[in-house]
């Protein structure tokens, strides 16, 4: 393709009117209220699986997040009381200057593309992610292929 960024940002553009037209809640964003951040490469069924929320504002008590599916938006898991642990007790982290939660839903396991929901009037949702057994082996790979490529002298033969 001739213009491979004009490409990209078509489809992202595309991708973004999908999601209105869905009636998804928008993406989060620094300045959204109360943000997910999530590990986009994803995580391995069998490992612990952690999320962030943080906001400016103390964070309430009756939050509501929901682990959707991507394709059917599904509902497959709700956060709890249990699952929330805030940082310092609710105290707003001296470093970010944000009220930080962890979301733990490590009990979580089916494989598969899913993305976290806030419900509620500020409600947003996070960037997806993947669950699956080897999540993390392609970015992986990756690093390793850079490192080579990095560290190697001369010319590289064509695979």
């Amino acid at each position: 393709m001739r213009y491979p960024v004009a490409a990209m940002l078509m489809a992202m553009a595309s991708s973004a009117s999908m999601a209105v037209a869905q009636g998804l809640p928008p993406v989060v964003t620094r300045t959204s209220p109360v943000r997910i951040w999530v590990d986009q490469i994803g995580y391995p069924t069998d490992a612990p699986k952690l999320a962030i929320v943080a906001s400016d504002s103390p964070l309430p008590d009756d939050l509501q997040i929901e682990l959707r599916t991507d394709k059917g938006n599904l509902p497959v898991w709700k956060s709890s009381s249990s699952t929330l642990r805030r940082f310092k007790d609710g105290q707003k982290d001296n470093e970010s200057g944000e009220y930080v939660a962890r979301l733990d839903f490590s009990d979580f396991r089916a494989p598969g593309r899913y993305y976290f929901a806030l419900k509620g009037p500020d409600a947003v949702r996070s960037y997806r992610f993947n669950v699956a057994e080897h999540a993390l082996r392609a970015s992986g790979l990756a690093a390793w292929k850079a490192y080579y490529v990095s560290q190697a002298e001369g010319e590289l033969p064509a695979k």
